[in-house]
């Protein structure tokens, strides 16, 4: 090997030494979300109960006057509410179900829950909407041609704000007292079993 190598030879071995070694990518931390508990912690039952039965406007369906009281405040925007109206059915004999519209998801709900109980037929006007639900674009009633009470479209925004003020945040929300007097939380994703059970009525 003469000198002329060796030379050449160094020269590629410093040029490799002075090389930054390659940087290892770092890899954006994985965001997590804190899952939000089924019942806000701040709720106030009393208030959402009390306030709710004193100055909400809602729907209630025909059953025995007897019955006891549920109060459940539903976007008429929200599927979840749609289902759960339907696990309330099998109970209706049973249970007051009264549901009242606030206006939280977009600018339908407000025009929508207003048509609703600004109805003759509440109760039908509810039916109506559910039917029409899977409408593309307006999810239920169509209200661009309706003329719909000043009044009416007010009553969805006091329950909105009952809603509001009792730190209930998303729909389907409600609460009901059981057989011992005590306040419970209804919300989405119940059953029928489970609602039945929250009244002590035996349901299979």
């Amino acid at each position: 090997m003469n000198r002329r190598t060796v030379l050449g030879l160094a020269t590629v071995f410093a040029l490799s030494a002075c090389q930054k070694a390659p940087v290892e990518e770092k890899k954006a931390p994985k965001q997590t979300y804190k899952e939000k508990p089924l019942i806000p912690t701040d709720w106030d039952p009393h208030e959402m109960y009390t306030e709710y039965l004193a100055n909400g406007t809602g729907i209630e369906f025909a059953g025995p006057d007897n019955r006891p009281m549920a109060f459940i405040a539903f976007d008429t925007q929200c599927s979840w509410c749609m289902r759960l109206m339907i696990q309330t059915r099998p109970l209706q004999q049973y249970i007051n179900f009264v549901w009242l519209p606030v206006a939280v998801l977009n600018p339908h709900s407000e025009m929508q829950g207003a048509a609703i109980l600004s109805s003759l037929d509440r109760a039908l006007m509810l039916e109506r909407h559910e039917a029409q639900f899977g409408n593309e674009g307006i999810r239920g009633l169509n209200t661009e041609a309706m003329v719909v009470p000043w009044a009416a479209r007010e009553a969805v925004w006091t329950n909105t704000r009952i809603f509001r003020r009792s730190a209930a945040r998303v729909v389907p929300f409600g609460v009901m007292k059981d057989a011992n007097g005590e306040y419970q939380a209804i919300h989405s994703g119940m059953k029928t079993k489970e609602l039945a059970a929250l009244f002590g009525i035996k349901y299979e």
